[in-house]
């Protein structure tokens, strides 16, 4: 200890102040090596247990039973640019997936809209799925009926109905074998179960013919 109970050593001591400017004065500011210093001189009972627990930081740290925690290390602050890049970068990923998501929906709606058509024939009893081709044959079976026509599956009525559609077939032939890689001339029949238009058209048709009977 120095003269009037100061800290000699620098390190405690900080820059001292003096208000009046005389040496009777002195205002000293210790820092946490200094107050240290103090309670090591001190004969107070409250430094000597300060001292006893400094000591025994001391001997834990020594002896390795003192775990000592290292500071947790800050996350780097991120640019400006950095974070446009990141929102850039999620932007990118988030129209990327948008664009698969809808082309993929598109192909599904694609798929479907190929799918032969199928029409629902409602009973009093119950609803038959049935194919287009089935429909075709069932309804034309009481025109062929009307027109006494007894060959092979009413082929000679279709082709009156045929006849009767406003269809260039041999343009519809030719455009479905190049849609559809086939060699082969595709049936009348084929061509209107496949197509909704023409099944429809070809149900007038028939209807149309059946009711001059019932005229």
């Amino acid at each position: 200890m120095g003269s009037g109970g100061v800290v000699n050593n620098s390190s405690a001591i900080t820059t001292p102040l003096d208000p009046r400017g005389t040496d009777d004065n002195i205002m000293y500011l210790y820092n946490q090596r200094g107050i240290m210093e103090i309670c090591r001189w001190s004969r107070q009972p409250l430094a000597d247990k300060f001292m006893d627990w400094a000591w025994d930081i001391i001997e834990a740290y020594r002896d390795g039973s003192l775990a000592v925690v290292q500071p947790a290390q800050q996350t780097p602050m991120l640019t400006e640019g950095q974070i446009e890049q990141i929102i850039d970068e999620k932007l990118s990923q988030f129209k990327s997936d948008a664009l698969a998501e809808l082309k993929a929906d598109m192909e599904h709606k694609y798929e479907e809209l190929l799918k032969p058509a199928k029409f629902n024939i409602t009973s009093t009893t119950k609803t038959v799925v049935q194919e287009p081709m089935d429909i075709m044959r069932e309804a034309i079976t009481p025109l062929a009926e009307r027109l006494n026509d007894n060959s092979v599956g009413h082929n000679l009525t279709f082709r009156r109905v045929y006849a009767a559609m406003d269809v260039s077939w041999q343009v519809r032939q030719s455009r479905y074998r190049n849609q559809h890689g086939n060699k082969n001339r595709p049936s009348k029949i084929k061509l209107i179960a496949d197509d909704p238009k023409l099944m429809k058209m070809f149900m007038a048709v028939v209807n149309d013919m059946k009711s001059q009977f019932e005229a």
